[in-house]
């Protein structure tokens, strides 16, 4: 049964208990919605009517990304990875106390489907495919033509191997010499590729697909000439989606995974800092204690677009995920241990211009009681979603094992802080 006060909005949906989770209050929802003019939820919700709220939003969410990932498969490629194929969304039926990490269904499988590792894989490659597909086709090809116009492979190979990589193993019977001309955008696309191929989360197998050995073989025979690499660029991208865009967002992430002080990740907070106003005051110094400083500035100098296409794709995906399921907060725990910093409960706190935080207070307890001397303090925050940087589990820029989730370095108030010997 359903019931609307006189304006429209929804008094009550009750559903018999035995026949309650089969859909029958989202079909009754729905039909109210055709006949009922200015059809629309109540803002004083029972925890039923609010968990039914949030089933609704999930619902939505996953026709954003239905049409966020339709609009990739159509524009990107013809064909690959299925066009119109959902990737990340939320299980309607986990629960919604639980954080988002637990909550999302990639490619048909939650966390509990397989294990650890393969789902850490598969949220790294689904989220670097679906935040890139939220930049405009302009933007992606200014990534594109910027990363063709430079000449940086060689130096920040050598400098940084964690921020690229060669796929050599892709590449298998392809001489240094003629490897190392490989151009910077299908050298990104390789080392993305590399790592989805190794953890068993594409579509088909690399390593056994003949066509791509024959555009290998090509690669040796030409010397790497444009053609040859264009042809296998294009491949890559028509059979497993994942494009020279896809593959600036794997290695930024592949950056913070190894260090919030490597090269990239410097790079982008340094971005973060003007596109968001960040008080750069303690980033400076922290800087100063690490070697990825310079390194840092030499990529956000080098590669601009490539930069800020990365924070503002990862803080728009993660903006419009949040947007979907309503949340206009969201409880974060940090763990830290040491006597130097000793922040109490109701004091404005900022940090560097992005910092880990975990939705999961387990995990930060144990970052709490770590290895080093000092009393060991739990912080919660209960933080506004507009300072939300990234979710891991949706952009795969965090750890999803540890229910990371990435703040912008705004002031913020916490509101608990808990200590332990």
């Amino acid at each position: 049964m359903i019931s609307t006060w006189k304006d429209g909005e929804i008094m009550r949906i009750d559903v018999d208990a035995p026949h309650r989770r089969r859909g029958i209050a989202s079909a009754m929802w729905e039909h109210a919605k055709k006949h009922i003019p200015n059809a629309r939820h109540s803002t004083a919700l029972t925890p039923d009517g609010r968990a039914w709220n949030d089933y609704l939003d999930a619902e939505g969410l996953a026709l954003e990304v239905f049409h966020l990932q339709g609009q990739h498969d159509q524009q990107s490629h013809a064909g690959g990875r299925g066009s119109g194929k959902a990737g990340i969304q939320l299980d309607p039926d986990a629960s919604w106390g639980s954080p988002f990490h637990e909550r999302i269904i990639i490619d048909g499988k939650t966390h509990r489907d397989v294990p650890m590792e393969t789902w850490r894989a598969m949220v790294k490659h689904q989220g670097a495919i679906d935040t890139a597909s939220t930049l405009s086709i302009r933007e992606q090809d200014a990534i594109v033509t910027e990363l063709e116009s430079r000449g940086l492979k060689n130096a920040i190979g050598a400098r940084d191997s964690s921020f690229l990589g060669y796929g050599e193993a892709l590449l298998d019977g392809v001489d240094p010499e003629t490897s190392m001309k490989v151009p910077l955008p299908l050298t990104l696309q390789l080392s993305h590729l590399h790592a989805a191929a190794t953890a068993g989360v594409t579509e088909s197998s690399v390593f056994e697909d003949a066509q791509f050995a024959d555009l290998a073989d090509a690669i040796q025979d030409s010397g790497a000439s444009w053609e040859s690499t264009q042809d296998m660029s294009i491949y890559i991208e028509e059979t497993w989606g994942v494009t020279p865009v896809t593959g600036v967002f794997h290695a930024f992430n592949k950056g913070w995974q190894e260090s919030s002080r490597s090269g990239p990740s410097i790079a982008v907070q340094n971005a973060v800092v003007d596109r968001f106003n960040v008080d750069p005051a303690g980033f400076n110094a922290f800087i100063d204690t690490t070697g990825g400083g310079r390194f840092g500035e030499y990529i956000g100098n080098r590669l601009p677009r490539s930069v800020s296409g990365y924070v503002d794709g990862t803080y728009n995906r993660t903006q419009a995920f949040l947007a979907e399921t309503r949340a206009q907060e969201v409880g974060l725990y940090r763990g830290i241990r040491g006597d130097t910093y000793k922040p109490t409960a109701g004091v404005e706190i900022t940090g560097n211009p992005i910092s880990s935080w975990s939705q999961s207070e387990p995990v930060a307890w144990q970052f709490a009681r770590g290895s080093s001397s000092g009393t060991g303090r739990v912080l919660t925050d209960y933080a506004p979603r507009s300072d939300v940087f990234s979710i891991a589990a949706v952009t795969g820029m965090g750890a999803v094992h540890e229910h990371e989730v990435i703040l912008l370095g705004m002031p913020q108030t916490l509101d608990e802080v808990e200590e332990i010997s």
